[in-house]
């Protein structure tokens, strides 16, 4: 919008040309990739706000496999593949985890899973990876030990 647009007394009108010059370059741009770059820097950019984040840290020590976790509500995230590698990418709040794809399941039912019991995350991960991932999106504010 023009510097003044909202003033009393400004005619609007006096834009119509600029507009119109605007909308065609707008017209011309490659769509998915101009929103797939604002979903990129939204995404990790974004900074978590996780009240009560210190006392969830403090609770990591005591973290066994029967213990209550799920993602918090509300984090938008995106999953892809990190490309030559055999490797998957997280990325919410800031934050970008990457781990080996075998453990794109267990990442996405992590983020996705509001209430579950640690051990039955689903997935492929052993007891010590599940506890690990667990322990990771706690720290990054993904999670909350329940």
């Amino acid at each position: 919008l023009p510097p003044g647009f909202a003033n009393h007394g400004v005619d609007l009108n006096d834009y119509k040309d600029t507009y119109a010059e605007l909308v065609a370059l707008v017209a011309d741009a490659h769509v998915g990739k101009l929103l797939s770059g604002f979903r990129e820097e939204f995404l990790t950019a974004r900074v978590p706000r996780v009240e009560g984040q210190m006392a969830q840290l403090a609770m990591l020590d005591g973290l066994t496999m029967d213990s209550r976790v799920g993602a918090l509500p509300h984090v938008v995230f995106g999953i892809h593949d990190v490309p030559d590698t055999e490797q998957v990418c997280l990325v919410a709040q800031g934050a970008e985890i990457i781990l080996p794809a075998h453990a794109r399941d267990a990442m996405e039912y992590c983020i996705t899973t509001t209430d579950f019991r640690l051990g039955d995350m689903g997935g492929d991960l052993d007891d010590g990876g599940k506890m690990v991932l667990a322990k990771r999106f706690v720290r990054e504010g993904l999670m909350r030990v329940l």
